[in-house]
């Protein structure tokens, strides 16, 4: 898996992956959250609908592909 880019915003971050074999490879976006001091998966339709999200990472976050 390669990263094409990321952000993060208090307790959010996000990344653009790339995952898959040449040459079915898709990017994908993946929400994460802080917890424990590390960053864990987070379910993006239920953090982003209900606001969570930073507004100033939302757009990458949460409305991307």
């Amino acid at each position: 898996m390669d990263l094409d880019g990321s952000g993060c915003s208090g307790t959010f971050a996000y990344a653009f992956a790339d995952v898959g074999t040449a040459p079915n490879i898709n990017e994908v976006t993946i929400l994460l959250m802080a917890s424990g001091g590390t960053w864990q998966p987070a379910d993006r339709g239920t953090y982003c609908e209900n606001g969570s999200v930073p507004s100033d990472i939302w757009q990458n976050a949460c409305n991307s592909n």
